[in-house]
């Protein structure tokens, strides 16, 4: 996905609506401000909690509250929301020096943690909240992702021939300014548990900055109509 957005040399950010299941009282004129998620792994108890940023109260979190994210015996992660999709994604920006890494909520549940955790005194940890790895699982279909921010749009489609292995194609375009760009990249894929690993083996495209013939991109299969990128973007079907 990096590669889709560099393009035309500059990052957007991606802001989309999300819906859970908020904890505390909504009822009796009592003004809900946080949300809290749980989660149990083998290497600890987690607890996400958002709360509103000087806004009127709400049962939705929106791009820009604070989180914390507490791993028992582990540490506190703490920072922004970057943005949250009605998928059950979340996608948490730390605010010691590290990358945006992507929480997975089913209802009022933590179902999976993708990308490095960086905690308040700079610290790093892979949560085991992974998805399962394996052998097998299969792929098909075309998964398409768009955004429009700042002035900067675009959006691509990645289409699978089928199967535990076989063929993908992805098409990308971007605009800025009055400047385009456009793109296809094709290649192999082997699905492994919830793991795609696609393989680039051809390349046309107007700009310098698109994937080059060997790269790999990786994706995770969150259901039959989501997949996640590398870099924690979105495709649906």
């Amino acid at each position: 996905m990096k590669n889709l957005l560099k393009f035309l040399g500059v990052a957007f950010v991606a802001v989309i609506g999300f819906s859970f299941a908020a904890c505390g009282s909504g009822g009796g004129g009592t003004a809900v401000t946080s949300v809290t998620y749980s989660g149990t792994a083998s290497d600890g108890n987690y607890s996400l909690v958002i709360n509103k940023a000087g806004r009127a109260a709400a049962y939705t979190p929106q791009s820009g509250d604070r989180y914390v994210l507490t791993i028992s015996g582990k540490g506190t992660s703490t920072g922004i929301v970057s943005s949250f999709s009605n998928d059950g994604v979340i996608k948490l920006n730390p605010s010691a020096n590290g990358d945006d890494f992507i929480v997975i909520i089913n209802g009022s549940t933590i179902a999976m943690i993708l990308g490095e955790i960086t905690f308040e005194d700079g610290g790093k940890f892979t949560s085991n909240l992974q998805p399962e790895p394996g052998s097998g699982g299969t792929v098909l279909g075309t998964y398409k992702m768009s955004f429009s921010e700042y002035g900067f749009s675009g959006s691509g489609t990645l289409t699978f021939s089928g199967g535990a292995n076989g063929t993908f194609t992805i098409n990308a375009n971007m605009r800025m300014d009055g400047q385009s760009a456009t793109g296809t990249a094709k290649g192999n894929y082997i699905v492994e548990g919830t793991k795609i690993t696609a393989t680039i083996t051809s390349v046309q495209t107007s700009s310098p900055f698109f994937y080059e013939v060997g790269e790999k991109e990786t994706f995770t299969i969150i259901n039959a109509n989501l997949l996640i990128d590398s870099d924690g973007e979105m495709w649906k079907k």
